[in-house]
């Protein structure tokens, strides 16, 4: 598969340099659905390789390195 220059970009300033994939969001759903998450509630979490976290610092100037 190939990607677009900007694309590519972006993957290689990511933590895991990768594509995220189905099984990436599986993973977070099994262990939601099971007993180990049983006292969490009205939580939002992002499964995008802490990329919003990556743009939230770009905005205050404080890019990480």
């Amino acid at each position: 598969m190939e990607y677009g220059a900007g694309e590519e970009d972006q993957i290689k300033r990511q933590c895991v340099p990768r594509r995220g994939r189905p099984e990436d969001v599986a993973a977070l759903v099994a262990f939601l659905v099971g007993p180990s998450a049983s006292f969490i509630t009205g939580q939002s979490v992002h499964v995008d390789d802490g990329w919003l976290l990556h743009l939230d610092a770009n905005k205050q100037g404080d890019r990480p390195k």
